[in-house]
């Protein structure tokens, strides 16, 4: 997804629509909005709201049984590790996303 440089108005427009998904109760709608903020924050450098809204996501795509999607956001969350040199943490991470992948497949 391009947020063709206004990543300020993307970034509100995320958070209102993710406040609109919880409060629907729509848990699979949250998650893939709490993975498109992920992405945005990761954009911006801010690394640790980038994990934080992965984690949140990937928690509701197992509570979900969104396989794919946790194959998914495992392997952005492996390779954000990897980009911030924890290597350990990305290894762990990135063969949890391959094997849902394998799995799913």
């Amino acid at each position: 997804m391009s947020f063709a440089g206004r990543t300020d108005d993307a970034l509100g427009h995320f958070e209102a629509a993710l406040e609109i998904a919880r409060g629907l109760g729509n848990r699979r709608f949250e998650s893939n909005l709490l993975g498109y903020l992920s992405n945005l924050h990761r954009d911006q450098g801010k690394i640790e709201e980038a994990v934080r809204h992965y984690q949140d996501a990937l928690a509701i795509h197992r509570e979900v049984g969104n396989r794919p999607f946790e194959g998914t956001v495992l392997g952005n969350l492996g390779r954000l590790h990897s980009q911030q040199g924890r290597l350990e943490q990305a290894r762990e991470v990135l063969a949890a996303g391959e094997a849902i992948e394998g799995a799913v497949l």
